[in-house]
């Protein structure tokens, strides 16, 4: 199943916020046989691969249910990695092959962005989003007010 992981935010004088492929994407996943979500959430980044036991493909992520014993794996599709940019409207980041789970929460963690002022001059790399869906900050190049609020996947 092909699963497009698509957010929308609020954007105040930020632009392109981000994870990138190679940082971590922290998920709960759901197995689609016995349909148990993790507790937890796991990560994985979108550029390392794992050996698929038993078969000659590769994954980003393989995990087997603990419940159902059912092994399962997501598979980053190539090329469809992108920026969030448009304030307010939903927008697909990426997107996923997942054979036997489910992508169910995502939890978005430490994101990068751009700033708006002194022609985007300014970046942030410690966006928090991973308890909170608001994040605010300030712009010394541009002197204005940054922030990213009601982030939602």
């Amino acid at each position: 199943m092909r699963l497009d992981l698509q957010v929308c935010a609020t954007l105040e004088n930020l632009t392109n916020l981000h994870l990138s492929e190679s940082d971590d994407w922290h998920f709960k996943v759901k197995c689609t046989q016995c349909n148990e979500t993790s507790e937890n959430f796991v990560y994985f980044n979108l550029v390392e691969k794992n050996k698929i036991e038993g078969s000659k493909g590769e994954a980003h992520y393989i995990a087997k249910c603990k419940f159902c014993d059912r092994s399962g794996n997501v598979e980053y599709l190539p090329n469809t990695w992108k920026t969030y940019s448009k304030s307010e409207q939903w927008q697909t980041i990426a997107s996923f092959e997942c054979r036997n789970m489910e992508l169910v929460e995502f939890n978005p963690g430490m994101m990068k962005a751009q700033g708006t002022g002194n022609d985007g001059d300014t970046h942030f790399d410690d966006i928090d989003l991973s308890k909170e869906t608001d994040w605010a900050g300030f712009d010394e190049g541009a002197d204005q007010a940054v922030g990213v609020y009601e982030f939602k996947s």
